[in-house]
């Protein structure tokens, strides 16, 4: 497994299937900056989402996993399990964080492609 830091802002999210935040900065070229995260839920209470995610990093390329996110703290984690393209066999364990004024989020963890 080896590291993996990404950015996202989420001013597409507003907690309804098929919304997706958007990558601002990633460590691994195969998750460029630009490639959206897709929300496809269900969303379980108001204060805690639990939700399948699609990285979509275009041309094929995407990670499916699932987040689970408290709301009010907005911490949580991510895990995927599956890839296509250039994120065929795409592993990785995130946790998720946010900046103090809410505006960008981070996932920090580890990743393996190819089954690596």
């Amino acid at each position: 497994m080896q590291p993996l830091a990404l950015i996202k802002e989420c001013s597409h999210f507003a907690l309804h299937p098929g919304d997706y935040c958007s990558i601002t900065k990633s460590s691994l070229a195969a998750i460029p900056v630009g490639s959206k995260v897709i929300y496809f839920g269900p969303i379980l209470e108001v204060a805690m989402v639990s939700t399948t995610i699609v990285i979509d990093a275009g041309d094929g390329d995407t990670a499916i996993g699932n987040c689970s996110v408290d709301i009010k703290t907005n911490t949580g984690t991510c895990s995927f399990w599956a890839g296509s393209g250039k994120l065929q066999g795409f592993q990785a364990l995130l946790t998720l964080s946010a900046d103090p004024n809410g505006k960008e989020y981070h996932w920090d963890g580890v990743y393996a492609v190819g089954g690596g």
